[in-house]
């Protein structure tokens, strides 16, 4: 896989330099010739991200799939190997990272949930390396609503308000039980001021919490904490703008208004929160004349004027929101002689026309191209644009579906205008035939799933799809974002999107008007169109990721800061006898770049100079990526703030009746076995040396078993370790190491806390210090060069005395790199046996079941099964998600009967 890649872009690196070397003359016969290129040059991907459910408990697990495919044709992408996935808290701080290695065809994960995270709206962020080095906009965001069962029982009620000061302000905090609107005062309430300051907040009578602020916490998240009943749970809650107020932001249909003629002008009102607000209004002239008397946003807060643009008058517009806020703006001004798009859908036609300015009187040659996805469609000279009626009309089967761009451009290439619209080929839609073995089902009763995906002639499709079946009562399904509105919508565009699987649902024709004011307000921006049409093509500056790399930095000199090149570095892994070696480039860099890892592999890096010795310094790099967002509103709309709170007091009431009320409903408990957690970059705690493969003993163990009286005579108890005596010399060897019985016998290489030592200075360490001791032979020494021919023996430390602390080498680390995670399977229950359907205990999940790799062929049906659980209140929802070999995307949404 690896040449494969490094074949691509050896090739692509010989076009841009066949294509800059031959200087090609730029005419617009050259733009399909450019953007091929370009696309070839600088291939691009999308991702998109299904997950078994949008809510979640701690404790739980966020199983998901991403799909990783072509940015210009969909299907699955053949570039990146690996999918990273983060975790991040309100505060935009890093929970998790799992890195994922494509398997099968396809990526899939998890991240289990710890039990001490606060409750509040996560994000989840999924890219490859390859996207987070050249696309970082584009990255795929997803919002996760993260509860534990205190969270749940307790109602929170906010009011923030402005104080005296600029930018400070004041909290109230009221907590109410959720069953039954009964006030309740807990024990402590704390918040936090920065990350790990925390600042308890005084008690009202009343049962209120009032607390001032003096900076607005990041992303407008509250972060507070109470104790109830001995019990405490973190929370994050939005903080609402203090000042209701609203923008209003204009976007002449094709980039510039022409004056003396009829223009379209899209505008998109926004509230403080980030949210569209819808508005009503009129449009005025400079002479106080009404031009439109009244206009509506069509959708969340965007909407489209039309009207004649008088070139000598200027025109403003009154508006008002639903809350009666007036608000006066000033239109964009005529841009003279400008020359510009103009397009709509009437049934299935799309018709292209060009806006002259009055005053622009010119008929110079002008040329459109229709791209979708960077590729292009059509690009032909347009004659006689400038005769009345001249429009150009396209048939919507002669696009794709998805965003087509529209470029409108001279003889020279150089843009003038450009028009974005949606295109729906209704001959790309799939069917899917979903059939189960009955109609209804009881609890605990086995469901056999067949599911069938067809194109518009019926004929069956290869594909591969995601399944998720949950419960509704206590699982809130994702209606703002799916696999469709991402690739076809929001991964082209650049800028929040709210809710955009809306566009997507119901009846098309009834949203198009909508949609289209969303892409009068929106840009396309993969590529530097402007620079593309002069034949200057991007690239990239990284590759795609295809295998895992390890590299860094070696130094030589008295002061070790001079590039050591040709010098040997080792790469070792702890848990086997395997290392490979290479050697560093000329600028003292190294890299190890043909290797697979799991996640939690821990390695030693060693380097050296030619003849073996250990004065130089390693520098392992670390990796270098950080966090990036591309900020969302986390702000909730009040309609559904109140369904919410209904599904919450609903899913109380399910979840008190099982196991999950039993788990969090106990008492004050002491905690005394540590939490587990992933080993960092560096782990220095031990020798790099370590291994579970070698023989090892406690220091305790020793003293317990022997009584020893010195470490000397702790190391003649080590298995495997033999004392040389001969007069004053006295050291430890290897008997294994020794195969020709040489007198006297070689000495063992001794590592202190990673640090050589001589035999003689053991006679100044009590065995009390002594935390444990390792032997290290056979394969396992190759790395120890020179040093560790003849075995050795690692001595770890404890509560060493200050003057007897050692200083680690400068020519070795010990890394644990993120690796690869190991798949697991999602679990699902059985009810195969009598004893198995009567078991008392109560099946509650939220997710019935879960796989991202259903796959469907054009001769067999994708077939699943599972057991359903104690919940039969109304019918579990399953979605599909998915696409096919030729990049059909699938989407479908159903409902299995129980009862």
């Amino acid at each position: 896989m690896k040449h494969v890649g490094i074949y691509i872009f050896l090739s692509l690196f010989i076009t841009v330099t066949i294509i800059r070397g031959n200087e090609k003359e730029i005419t617009p016969d050259s733009i399909p010739e450019f953007f091929l290129q370009q696309q070839n040059i600088f291939p691009q991907e999308k991702i998109y991200v299904q997950t078994d459910k949008s809510n979640y408990l701690v404790g739980d697990t966020i199983w998901f799939r991403a799909f990783l495919v072509d940015a210009c044709m969909h299907t699955l992408s053949t570039l990146s190997n690996f999918v990273y996935a983060d975790l991040l808290d309100p505060h935009n701080r890093l929970v998790d990272r799992i890195k994922i290695i494509k398997e099968n065809g396809i990526f899939q994960g998890y991240l289990d949930l710890p039990e001490d995270l606060h409750s509040g709206d996560y994000r989840l962020c999924v890219y490859t390396r390859y996207m987070y080095k050249e696309q970082k906009e584009y990255l795929f965001q997803k919002k996760l609503t993260i509860d534990n069962y205190i969270s749940m029982r307790y109602s929170v009620e906010s009011v923030f308000k402005s104080g005296d000061k600029k930018g400070e302000l004041i909290a109230d905090l009221h907590f109410k039980e959720f069953n039954n609107g009964k006030s309740i005062i807990p024990d402590k309430v704390e918040f936090y001021e920065k990350e790990d300051k925390v600042r308890q907040v005084p008690t009202v009578q009343d049962g209120h919490f009032v607390f001032k602020l003096e900076d607005t916490p990041p992303e407008n998240m509250l972060h507070f904490q109470y104790t109830i009943g001995g019990r405490t749970q973190g929370q994050y809650i939005y903080i609402p703008a203090s000042k209701k107020d609203y923008d209003v932001s204009f976007f002449p249909e094709g980039g510039e208004l022409p004056g003396g003629t009829q223009s379209r002008i899209a505008f998109k009102a926004l509230n403080t929160d980030g949210l569209g607000e819808d508005i009503r209004g009129v449009v005025l002239n400079s002479l106080g004349d009404t031009v439109v008397k009244e206009f509506r946003s069509l959708h969340l807060g965007m909407g489209i004027i039309r009207f004649f643009y008088d070139p000598s008058l200027s025109y403003y517009m009154v508006c008002w929101n639903r809350q009666g806020l007036k608000k006066e703006y000033t239109l964009p001004s005529v841009t003279p002689n400008a020359c510009t798009l103009s397009a709509y859908w009437r049934k299935d036609n799309l018709y292209i026309s060009i806006n002259k300015d009055s005053r622009n009187t010119t008929n110079k040659p002008l040329y459109l191209t229709i791209l979708c996805r960077g590729k292009i469609l059509y690009s032909k000279r347009w004659e006689k644009y400038w005769e009345d009626g001249n429009s150009l009309r396209f048939s919507q089967r002669s696009f794709p579906t998805g965003v087509l761009q529209l470029l409108l451009t001279d003889e020279n290439n150089l843009p003038l205008s450009e028009r974005l619209v949606f295109s729906l080929n209704k001959g790309e839609k799939t069917v899917v035939n979903f059939q189960t073995n009955k109609k209804y089902y009881s609890s605990r009763e086995q469901v056999k799933a067949k599911i069938e995906v067809l194109d518009q002639q019926n004929i069956p499709l290869s594909t591969t799809l995601s399944v998720s079946v949950t419960d509704p009562n206590v699982v809130r399904m994702d209606t703002g974002m799916n696999i469709l509105s991402t690739l076809l919508l929001t991964s082209e565009l650049k800028g929040y999107i709210e809710s955009p699987a809306y566009y997507f649902s119901g009846d098309y024709a009834e949203k198009q008007e909508e949609l289209d004011a969303l892409l009068l307000t929106q840009g396309w921006s993969r590529y530097k169109i402007a620079e593309v049409l002069q034949g200057k093509a991007g690239i990239p500056g990284s590759s795609p990721e295809t295998f895992q790399q390890i590299k860094g930095m070696l130094y030589q000199g008295i002061s070790q800061n001079k590039p050591a090149p040709n010098y040997p570095v080792r790469l070792f892994a702890t848990a086997s006898e395997k290392f490979v070696e290479s050697e560093t480039q000329e600028n003292g860099s190294f890299c190890f770049d043909n290797i697979l890892f799991a996640d939690g592999t821990i390695f030693v890096v060693q380097g050296s100079t030619p003849k073996g010795k250990s004065q130089v310094l390693l520098e392992v790099e670390k990796d270098s990526l950080g966090i990036t967002v591309n900020p969302f509103p986390l702000a909730v709309r009040e309609p559904e703030r109140e369904w919410i709170q209904a599904e919450t007091e609903k899913k109380i009431q399910i979840l008190s009746q099982g196991d999950i009320a039993r788990t969090y409903q106990l008492g004050e408990v002491e905690v005394t076995a540590s939490r587990i957690k992933k080993r960092p970059f560096f782990y220095m705690s031990k020798s790099p040396y370590s291994s579970e493969f070698n023989k090892s003993i406690s220091g305790k163990d020793l003293i317990n078993r022997y009584h020893p009286g010195s470490v000397m005579e702790m190391l003649q108890h080590l298995t495997g370790v033999s004392i040389w005596r001969d007069g004053p010399t006295v050291y430890p060897y290897i008997p294994s190491e020794n195969p020709f019985n040489a007198i006297p016998p070689p000495r063992a290489y001794l590592l202190m806390d990673n640090v050589p030592i001589d035999a003689n200075e053991l006679n100044a360490l009590m065995p009390q210090y002594i935390a444990e001791m390792e032997v290290v032979k056979g394969g396992r020494i190759a790395t120890m060069g020179a040093n560790g021919v003849a075995g050795a023996i690692l001595i770890t430390t404890s509560m060493l005395p200050v003057d007897q602390k050692v200083v680690s080498p400068t020519n070795i680390q010990t890394i644990a790199p993120i690796g690869y995670q190991v798949i697991k399977e999602f679990y699902s229950p059985k009810y195969e046996a009598k004893e198995q359907k009567n078991y008392s205990q109560r099946d509650n999940r939220s997710t019935l079941y879960w796989s991202p790799d259903v796959r469907t062929t054009e001769s067999k049906s994708g077939e699943f099964q599972f057991y359903t659980s104690d919940q039969t209140f109304s019918p579990y929802v399953i979605v599909l998600e998915g696409l096919s070999e030729e990049g059909k995307l699938i989407y479908w949404k159903g409902e299995i009967s129980v009862k």
